[in-house]
């Protein structure tokens, strides 16, 4: 059975608050990442990797949105990229044009990161925004579609979608960072890959994490403690129907 594995599934369930530590509070209006930033997450992140790679890997960042622009974007490609840099474990290769997830283009990544990528509601579908020339903050992004046909553009973002599902289905790896499974989020092939869809989420709050699996790698830097910190929990739909997933943090 295909087992979901996610260390950022926030399950809303009664739970006591054991020893827990609070991560810092945002200050202010978040700013794009400086130099002094990425020095700090550099000198926290690992130097070797807690698996050693047989072999070279490289991984796609994803980071276009054609709907709501989370602010955190850059910051999340850069943390990304610098645990592979460091560590030694892979490759970072930063791309946002959606032809890159053509199969002939795709199949030279072991993984892709979609980072925040939000699509325009309520279609959302964010091939077909790019397409459409729908795109808030780059209105030239679908420029080069402009004389194709709505059926043209369908077909393309069909065969997009079928590659990036064809993609996971032989063993490569997909990783979903908060906005990034509204991808696709009426798809109902790749909200069953993924296990679920984005729904709502409520104000912006103070939520507590506890760890399901303290002993669990992933989760090895927390010391076998919860923590407090500030997010946007997520509320899905069509939610792991099949029950076939791992959470490894519960709020």
């Amino acid at each position: 059975m295909k087992r979901h594995l996610s260390a950022l599934i926030l399950l809303f369930c009664a739970v006591p608050v054991l020893a827990v530590e609070r991560a810092p509070a945002t200050r202010g209006k978040i700013v794009p990442p400086t130099a002094e930033w990425k020095a700090k997450v550099e000198s926290l992140a690992p130097a070797a990797p807690t698996v050693e790679p047989k072999a070279a890997r490289r991984v796609l960042v994803f980071s276009l949105s054609t709907g709501y622009y989370h602010h955190v974007i850059p910051h999340t490609a850069a943390v990304i990229e610098i645990l592979g840099k460091k560590s030694g474990a892979f490759e970072v290769v930063h791309d946002n044009d959606i032809e890159v997830f053509l199969p002939e283009r795709i199949k030279e990544f072991d993984a892709i990161v979609l980072n925040n990528t939000c699509s325009v509601g309520p279609a959302r579908n964010l091939f077909l925004d790019v397409l459409n020339n729908n795109v808030a903050r780059d209105k030239k992004a679908g420029e080069k579609y402009k004389d194709w046909t709505p059926d043209d553009r369908q077909r393309f973002a069909d065969k997009l979608e079928r590659s990036v599902l064809d993609y996971v289905a032989s063993g490569k790896g997909l990783v979903c960072v908060h906005g990034g499974l509204t991808l696709l989020n009426n798809s109902a092939e790749f909200t069953e890959m993924i296990g679920c869809s984005f729904d709502f989420h409520p104000r912006l709050q103070e939520v507590t994490l506890n760890l399901v699996e303290p002993d669990h790698p992933l989760l090895a830097a927390f010391g076998g403690k919860g923590f407090v910190h500030v997010d946007e929990p997520y509320l899905f739909k069509g939610a792991y129907k099949k029950k076939d997933f791992r959470p490894l943090l519960e709020m």
